[in-house]
C-alpha cells in the first residue's frame, strides 16, 4: 500500500513528478513532423517559373497559378464550317456557337445576310447584337489564321449606314451569275467574348456559304485546319 506525506511517497516519487511526467509526455505532441504539404500542383502537372504545366486534361486554377484543377471547358476541334444560307428561303442567320441558321425574325443570331447593302442594296453580311468584327484582308489564307487580334474590333452602326463586313467579302459579279470573292477572313468577336473567324467563300443565285470557326473556351486560338 502507497503512504503519501507531505505529497511524497515511499518510492521518492512526488505527485507533482507524476504530473509533470504526464503533461510532458502530453506535450511531446508539439514535436510531431509537420503535415505533408500537397504535391506539386496537386500531381497533375510541374511548375515552371512560378507556375504550373499542367497535364493534358488538367488547367490551371484561374486563381491559383501553382495548382491544376480537371479541365471542363470545352475546347474548340480546329475544324470549321461550311455554313449554306439560302437568302431566297428565309435561311438568312447564323448562330455561330451551334453552326445553326435560322431565319430573318429570330432576335438572337451573329451573323445575318440581308438585302439591303447601302452601297448597291445588294447582300449585306451584318453582326448580331454586341457582336464585333475586324477585317483582317486576304493577305492570309483563312486556315493559316491562327490567333484572333486583341483589339481593333468595331460594331455595326445601321444608322449610319457602317457595316465592318457588309458587302467587304465581294467585288463584283452578280447575284445570277455569282459574285467575285474578296477572299477577306474577318476575327469576329461574340457578345459572350468568345472568338471566332470566317469568310466568305461563295454567293450566287441566292445561295450563300460561309466558312466559320468558333474557338468555345474564349481564348484567341482561332487556328484550324483542312479536313
Amino acid at each position: 500500500m502507497w503512504i503519501w506525506r507531505n505529497g511524497i511517497g515511499r518510492s521518492g516519487v512526488t505527485r507533482w513528478t507524476l504530473l509533470l511526467g504526464a503533461l510532458a509526455l502530453t506535450a511531446c505532441g508539439g514535436n510531431r513532423e509537420p503535415e505533408v504539404e500537397g504535391e506539386e500542383c496537386d500531381g497533375f502537372g510541374h511548375l515552371s517559373e512560378g507556375a504550373c504545366v499542367c497535364d493534358d486534361g488538367y488547367r490551371q486554377h484561374p486563381d491559383d497559378p501553382t495548382s491544376c484543377i480537371v479541365d471542363d471547358v470545352e475546347h474548340g476541334d480546329g475544324i470549321a464550317t461550311d455554313v449554306n444560307l439560302h437568302l431566297h428561303s428565309n435561311a438568312v442567320k447564323i448562330i455561330l456557337a451551334t453552326m445553326e441558321v435560322v431565319g430573318m425574325e429570330a432576335t438572337e443570331w451573329d451573323l445575318y445576310m440581308s438585302h439591303d447593302d447601302p452601297v448597291d442594296g445588294g447582300p449585306c453580311l451584318q453582326l448580331g447584337p454586341g457582336v464585333a468584327a475586324k477585317n483582317l484582308g486576304s493577305g492570309a489564307d483563312y486556315h493559316a489564321v491562327s490567333e484572333a487580334p486583341t483589339d481593333g474590333y468595331e460594331n455595326d452602326d445601321p444608322n449610319t449606314d457602317f457595316y465592318v463586313i457588309g458587302s467587304s467579302w465581294r467585288d463584283g459579279g452578280t447575284g445570277t451569275t455569282g459574285f467575285h470573292m474578296t477572299e477577306n477572313v474577318y476575327a469576329i468577336k461574340l457578345a459572350d467574348v468568345t472568338y471566332a473567324k470566317v469568310e466568305v467563300l461563295s454567293a450566287q443565285t441566292g445561295e450563300v456559304h460561309v466558312l466559320c470557326y468558333r474557338q468555345p473556351d474564349g481564348s484567341q486560338d482561332i487556328s484550324t485546319h483542312v479536313e
